[in-house]
């Protein structure tokens, strides 16, 4: 999925917008541009994950602060109350949403250099990769990745998986 092809909506709470890449019953991937101070929306149930794609965000979680740069990820859940800023604007994100009653997903932020491993999905942060012959560029997105179907070089990546679960099915 192209990110420069894919239109840009209003966040719900209309504080920002998005771009989604995925949506399916379990999870959703979005990359959005923060310019200025923003609240994020709340989605009861899910939970979060926010990785800088480019520049720098600073976060308030609960009251909590956090400073994030490129490649750094955090996870919260979906009622909290989030407020952004970014003081280099604008900078992009990568956010990642998961209905946590039906598993939830791992969110990692992997250097990759040959073959993307399998995954539920993964976003091209920054570096080259391409899928099928194709180049991909930041933002881009692959849902779902096969083993070898994506050759990164020098990638910068966000990668989804599922959680793994425990032996009686729990998460």
């Amino acid at each position: 999925m192209r990110f420069a092809g894919t239109a840009p909506r209003p966040w719900r709470n209309g504080s920002g917008t998005t771009r989604e890449l995925h949506r399916d019953e379990d999870w959703r991937l979005s990359v959005a541009e923060i310019g200025g101070p923003a609240t994020f929306s709340e989605f009861p149930g899910f939970d979060r994950t926010l990785v800088v794609a480019r520049g720098a965000v600073e976060l308030s979680v609960d009251g909590v602060g956090y400073r994030l740069v490129a490649g750094e990820a955090l996870a919260f859940p979906g009622e909290a109350d989030v407020r952004a800023h970014a003081p280099d604007a604008p900078a992009r994100v990568v956010n990642v949403m998961a209905d946590r009653t039906r598993g939830g997903v791992v969110v990692e932020v992997a250097r990759v250099s040959g073959a993307v491993p399998a995954a539920a999905g993964m976003v091209l942060l920054a570096g080259r990769a391409t899928c099928h012959g194709r180049a991909g560029g930041p933002g881009d997105a692959v849902v779902p990745v096969a083993a070898g179907r994506v050759h990164a070089v020098h990638a910068l990546t966000v990668l989804v998986r599922p959680r793994p679960r425990g032996p009686e099915g729990a998460s």
